[in-house]
């Protein structure tokens, strides 16, 4: 059961202490577990419906909150069934306007958000759709379709354990398939703002290529549209939005292409690159234990602490690896691979260090990021 908590941008759920002295807490977990009062209020509630086109419940559903998971990072979290018996996820989430007076608002376009990306047919698939919200005073519930499968902090724990050309074998598939679906994102004029392996669902899987991933936690999202009169700007609020002039937004398609990456949609859109391209290096070297700093996220100061450790330590090597097919075995014996795989781990971080651990106006997209890494997997073995 713990594993469908961990479809909200949930790692694990929060120790409850029962031990705490804290009265307001306890309150609060005693109240939050009380399945019979959460069900009534849950369920007597004048509540919104997103219609979404994947999902086929049939919108006068009577739902019912079955269980009490426990606290997440982001709110108290339950299964809920449907009257055909179908599970969901639901979380509770209570709002405080005098620590976060924007939180309303942020949610609300964090739903409305997933309801734009989930009903389109290129990016639907790339997020976990909120099916439904209800809003009750102070309390939000929000409800979701199971995901089967893990947050990425969560995956690790059982892919570290494998052997590592397995290991590698998975990751470089998974690389691509994460960068893919960012790539579709950002192609539809949003960034995510928020990327961390939290926010990077990847389902289970029987075979690699079976392998699906989906981001959650838009809440800090922002976007442009090319229609001013679009749905997605209509709903966006002003907090949300990435551009910063008007006449940005009533660019054609093919004029927005154009448009230099100095505007804040691609600026943070770089953002999500960088966010990315850091736990792809860090899932890269897990073996050889690099230390970064990120008690302020992904920044510039990672980027170049990053960038720092990979060229010394092995882009310095790339050039005499690609010169020599019978290099020693003693150069890269800090990475307990095969020797083929040692060669793919040197040219994965190095076109990450060519096209994000750059300067800022030369950061490339996902898109040509990862054509950069198919060219290579595709002409590796050829010789010209």
């Amino acid at each position: 059961m713990n594993n469908n908590a961990q479809q909200l941008n949930i790692t694990t759920l929060l120790p409850i202490d029962k031990n705490n002295n804290n009265q307001e807490n306890n309150k609060l977990y005693e109240y939050n577990k009380n399945i019979d009062l959460i069900n009534s209020i849950f369920n007597n509630s004048k509540h919104h419906n997103f219609k979404n086109s994947e999902d086929k419940t049939n919108t006068n559903n009577e739902y019912r909150i079955k269980e009490y998971l426990g606290e997440g990072i982001q709110g108290s979290l339950y299964t809920v069934f449907d009257k055909n018996n179908k599970t969901y996820i639901c979380k509770k989430i209570v709002l405080n306007k005098d620590i976060n007076p924007n939180q309303e608002k942020q949610l609300h376009f964090e739903l409305n958000l997933l309801n734009y990306l989930s009903s389109n047919k290129t990016t639907r698939k790339y997020v976990n759709p909120c099916l439904e919200y209800r809003t009750i005073k102070n309390q939000v519930f929000t409800l979701f379709p199971i995901f089967n499968g893990y947050s990425l902090s969560h995956l690790k724990q059982y892919l570290f354990k494998m052997n590592h050309n397995n290991y590698y074998n998975i990751l470089f598939h998974l690389i691509k398939v994460i960068l893919f679906g960012m790539a579709k994102i950002h192609q539809h004029n949003i960034a995510h703002q928020n990327i961390n392996e939290n926010s990077i669902l990847v389902s289970t899987y029987e075979n690699t290529d079976d392998m699906k991933i989906k981001f959650t936690d838009f809440g800090l999202g922002c976007g442009i549209n090319n229609n001013k009169d679009s749905y997605i700007n209509n709903m966006m609020l002003n907090i949300n939005k990435c551009s910063t002039t008007d006449n940005l937004i009533n660019l054609t398609s093919t004029q927005l292409k154009k448009v230099k990456p100095n505007n804040n949609l691609f600026i943070s859109q770089k953002k999500d690159i960088l966010s990315l391209s850091v736990i792809f290096i860090q899932l890269l070297l897990f073996f050889e234990k690099i230390e970064l700093d990120l008690t302020k996220g992904y920044t510039n100061n990672t980027k170049e602490q990053i960038k720092q450790i990979i060229i010394d330590k092995y882009i310095s090597k790339i050039d005499k690896l690609r010169k020599s097919k019978n290099y020693s075995n003693d150069e890269l014996m800090f990475l307990n691979t095969n020797d083929e795989i040692k060669k793919d781990i040197m040219e994965y971080l190095s076109i990450f260090n060519d096209y994000v651990l750059c300067e800022d106006k030369k950061i490339q997209d996902c898109q040509y990021i990862l054509d950069k890494l198919i060219i290579y997997e595709k002409y590796k073995n050829e010789e010209f």
